[in-house]
């Protein structure tokens, strides 16, 4: 029989937060910057949104890397989302072309933390401080 590992609801919590977030921005967004729709995505609370949403996908993003096993599949299925919509945004308007958001930075971060980890503490605070 094969282990199921245990959810973490709390984990799961703020995966699902960042993701409504994250879509609320970009409904915000294309309104006023795709759609001219008078809409301001620049507002204050627009802003908000969009760092908290960033905000939240970094961290529980590090927290899965942390708790998982296979970091380079996981790394290579982000990298392989984030190509396909750098693609497909180029395809839409090569003004507005994402080649480097949120999903290349995350798998990006994950191939790295794979090269970082086994390292000793002590040059990892060197790695950072540099």
């Amino acid at each position: 029989m094969r282990y199921k590992a245990k959810r973490i609801w709390e984990l799961d919590f703020l995966k699902g937060l960042g993701l409504i977030l994250m879509i609320y921005f970009h409904i915000i967004y294309d309104l006023d910057v795709i759609f001219h729709y008078g809409v301001d995505s620049s507002s204050l609370i627009n802003d908000f949104t969009a760092k908290a949403s960033g905000s939240l996908f970094i961290f529980t993003a590090g927290v899965s890397s942390y708790l998982t096993r296979n970091n380079l599949k996981r790394a290579a299925r982000i990298l392989g989302i984030a190509l396909l919509i750098t693609i497909l945004t180029y395809l839409y308007d090569p003004q507005m072309v994402i080649s480097f958001g949120i999903l290349h930075l995350l798998g990006t971060s994950i191939i790295l933390s794979l090269v970082v980890r086994p390292l000793p503490s002590w040059s990892m605070f060197l790695l950072g401080a540099a």
